[in-house]
């Protein structure tokens, strides 16, 4: 009994000490320009603009070497899909009518990565990959401005796409990045990545709002509406030494 447990022992150390030899792990911050791809419009304007909203986000990694320059990466980040809209005011009823405001969801993201990577000392790198990501929480403000002389107004419609969000996301991603070494092991990594969606992001849906004193109502459509992401990373990385 001794001896076997000694054996799987000594086996499980060598295999931890071989794997960790072509093993890499990192922390990163990311700055995340999300925006969306889809129909968000509202009938009555015909200027409706969507926005980027940029916020920091951040993550874990661990990448296993597969060959010489061929690295598959898995990733744990926290991750940030939406986007701002507001339109320009038109006259309606005698009021100039503007709709604005945000959706942000707030997503446990899992990347699974495949990386080349060229160079002897500094490593340029290029990647492409899926993630599949999962809803923490959203933000969310839908808001109608009324603006006649002398009084500016706002009404808050929110309640009526609270539950917008999908629960899940997934889809494709690809960048390109470099790192440096700073000591031994050590690395300074820099990365910018695109990501794109290919579940939809929101539900499909036709909202109806009706302003107070104004006789028509304002119709929003959101159809087909995917994440859009560019990131920029600034990260540190260590890399097991090879024995």
């Amino acid at each position: 009994m001794k001896t076997k447990t000694l054996f799987f022992f000594c086996f499980f150390i060598g295999t931890l000490s071989a794997i960790s030899q072509s093993l890499t792990i990192g922390a990163k911050g990311t700055l995340t320009n999300c925006n969306k791809r889809g129909v968000y419009e509202f009938e009555n304007f015909i200027n409706n603009k969507s926005r980027k909203v940029s916020v920091f986000d951040y993550g874990l990694f661990a990448s296993y070497k597969i060959s010489e320059r061929g690295e598959i990466q898995i990733e744990l980040s926290k991750s940030t899909k939406g986007f701002d809209y507001n339109s320009e005011f038109h006259l309606i009823d005698n009021r100039y009518i503007g709709c604005g405001g945000y959706y942000i969801g707030d997503y446990w993201q899992v990347p699974v990565i495949y990386k080349y990577k060229y160079g002897k000392i500094i490593k340029l790198t290029c990647f492409s990959g899926i993630y599949v990501a999962g809803l923490m929480k959203t933000e969310i403000n839908n808001t109608v401005a009324k603006f006649v002389l002398p009084d500016f107004t706002f009404e808050d419609y929110t309640d009526l796409v609270n539950d917008n969000f999908n629960k899940f996301d997934a889809g494709g991603l690809f960048g390109v990045g470099i790192e440096v070494p700073v000591y031994k092991s050590i690395y300074v990594l820099t990365e910018m990545q695109y990501c794109f969606g290919m579940l939809k992001l929101l539900k499909d849906k036709v909202v109806e709002y009706q302003a107070e004193d104004i006789s028509i109502p304002l119709i929003n459509h959101q159809k087909n509406i995917y994440s859009s992401t560019m990131m920029y990373s600034l990260g540190v990385l260590y890399r097991f030494p090879q024995k």
